[in-house]
């Protein structure tokens, strides 16, 4: 591989960022972008690596591969609120802008008000959103983008270099780590956890290097260590519970090998990290939650009834696990539509990663004695697996709960990813077949569900229901804020969906109640409906305990045009009635 043609395929990764990023934004379209660019870059990424490419050339390039997706995103989206937390976020950052405090922090839902006590996330984006001149809505997307597209990708890499040992495959584990759909996505759906986590991750990081430094100041990564996790206790309450398990196995660890050592393996030669910053900031996040907040046991205690609650709603109630439907059916759910997904991107994107991540597990055993050493963060990186991947298995809060894990996975991720790439070059006629993986995984990462969520073109079934909303145009947006003037003026206690109560609320509104679903009909029980002319696009959730609804347009248009309209933007309209309102029948 010659000097010339290496330069020209460095250069050329840079130019098809560039061009995807433009491209996208001159369309508004990126599901074409995406899926010519970026198998395109990582196989000249993969090029390089294989003709000796160092980290310092390869990894950004990776990194710029990366942040096309989340770039793109933000690029083409009016607003995008995913999870829905993105909406009252970006209102409390625009409170601490506007009044330069963060009691300014407040809201009527619950725990909104809590955040005033970990205004860590809304300090690093009102910080930057001052010193760019980013509205609060783009410094958030940007602050999300930056951190795990450049932050997040750079510290696995040291981190694997520390915990393996082996810088060449440090490169690989970051490379993985582009690949792997919870970081893709958390660059775009930023919150306050989204920002503790890898905080917490580093002061892992931290600790290995303070083990490793035990004759070399070893108190000055200890310090530091100290000092982000105190950033990590004022940005997010339950990150640290989250944590709990795998601070438990970095700590048992080390003990349950001393209790069952053999001549080779002791304590001593395990590498563990130090776990005494990891320890004193758990117990400070307790004790300061316990302060700041009610009470740490009635807040935890809450948190662990709704997830069991979750558990009795999804099992007693096939409603409340499915759709209701208003003025049209529910889809059924046939062999044919499974087929469908077997063939689906998402189901494309799952089989090559657990592809790769079963090779890297093979060459992981086969070379055990090698990274026995290493053993605390490989249990965490396999015991990733089942969080990480899609299964049947579904709890409350999987998604949150996957995010802590997901920074470990790509250990054995990269592993895979390392031995597929130098598979490439054995005999030619075996080359087509890993190249194929590579290809397939480099070309549905940003397509998957998760990462992807906006494309609902690749994820709607033909013959299923639509997906849930996850952004709002800028004529819906505007059409909110409209709302909330004219229910500022009037005095309006309104209820309706639950986005769309929080899409008010970044506008400052109060007083939005949630309508309900009750015996095949929509209620509000104030008198005041708010619907939105999009409900018919995608299913909507007003209270969680009855599941997704879906709405028909004939049936939406009839109950509106006969029932008592006070208000009609064109998209949102708001129905009202002395006692109750009440419309239609499932």
């Amino acid at each position: 591989m010659s000097g010339p043609a290496l330069r020209w395929a460095n250069k050329s990764v840079y130019l098809i960022t560039l061009a995807a990023v433009v491209v996208a934004h001159q369309t508004d379209h990126r599901l074409l972008v995406l899926v010519v660019a970026l198998p395109l870059g990582y196989l000249l990424v993969v090029y390089q690596l294989l003709a000796g490419a160092t980290t310092r050339v390869a990894l950004p390039q990776a990194i710029s591969l990366f942040l096309i997706s989340p770039v793109t995103k933000y690029l083409t989206l009016g607003f995008y609120f995913s999870g829905g937390d993105t909406l009252f976020h970006v209102h409390h950052i625009e409170r601490l802008l506007t009044d330069g405090s963060v009691m300014a922090i407040s809201g009527e839902y619950i725990g909104h008000g809590l955040y005033s006590y970990f205004p860590g996330l809304h300090l690093f984006i009102g910080s930057l959103s001052s010193i760019t001149g980013l509205d609060a809505y783009g410094a958030l997307l940007t602050g999300g983008t930056l951190v795990y597209g450049v932050l997040v990708i750079l510290l696995l890499y040291v981190f694997a270099r520390v915990a393996l040992q082996w810088s060449r495959v440090a490169l690989y584990v970051a490379l993985s780590a582009t690949l792997l759909y919870p970081l893709s996505y958390f660059a775009t759906y930023f919150f306050p956890q989204a920002l503790a986590v890898p905080l917490l991750i580093f002061v892992i990081y931290i600790g290995f290097r303070a083990t490793a430094s035990q004759n070399s100041r070893p108190l000055n990564w200890t310090a530091t260590g100290l000092l982000v996790m105190g950033s990590a206790v004022f940005t997010h309450h339950l990150s640290f519970i989250l944590l709990t398990p795998i601070i438990t196995i970095l700590a048992l660890l080390p003990i349950a090998v001393s209790v069952f050592r053999d001549r080779e393996f002791n304590r001593d030669s395990l590498f563990h990290p130090q776990i005494f910053p990891l320890v004193a900031g758990w117990i400070a996040a307790v004790t300061y939650w316990t302060v700041a907040a009610d009470s740490f046991i009635i807040n935890f205690s809450l948190a662990i009834r709704s997830i069991l609650e979750g558990f009795l709603i999804a099992e007693s109630s096939s409603e409340a696990a499915g759709f209701i439907a208003f003025g049209t059916t529910v889809p059924e759910q046939t062999v044919e539509t499974a087929v469908l997904n077997l063939l689906s991107v998402n189901s494309l994107y799952l089989l090559s990663m657990t592809a790769v991540y079963a090779i890297g597990l093979a060459f992981l055993l086969q070379r055990y004695p090698k990274y026995r050493h290493s053993l605390s963060v490989i249990l965490l990186a396999v015991l990733a697996a089942p969080i990480v991947f899609k299964t049947p298995f579904v709890f409350p809060g999987l998604s949150r709960s996957r995010m802590p894990f997901a920074f470990f996975f790509p250990l054995v991720f990269g592993l895979g990813l390392y031995r597929l790439v130098r598979s490439t070059a054995s005999r030619p006629a075996l080359r087509v077949v890993p190249v194929i993986v590579f290809v397939l995984l480099a070309a549905t990462t940003p397509l998957f569900v998760w990462a992807g969520d906006d494309l609902y073109q690749i994820h709607d079934p033909p013959n299923g229901p639509p997906q849930g909303q996850v952004e709002f145009s800028e004529s819906e947006m505007e059409s909110f804020q409209e709302l909330n003037q004219f229910k500022r003026s009037h005095g309006i206690p309104i209820q309706t969906a639950w986005v769309d109560a929080l899409a008010i609320e970044r506008y400052g509104g109060t007083s939005v109640g949630r309508a309900t679903v009750d015996n095949g009909t929509l209620r509000a029980e104030n008198g005041y409906l708010l619907y939105r002319d999009s409900w018919t696009d995608h299913p909507v959730v007003f209270d969680f305990e009855s599941g997704k609804i879906l709405i028909s347009e004939e049936w939406l248009r009839a109950e509106s045009t006969t029932n008592n309209k006070m208000y009609d933007s064109g998209q949102h309209g708001i129905l009202w009635k002395r006692d109750e309102v009440v419309l239609g029948s499932s």
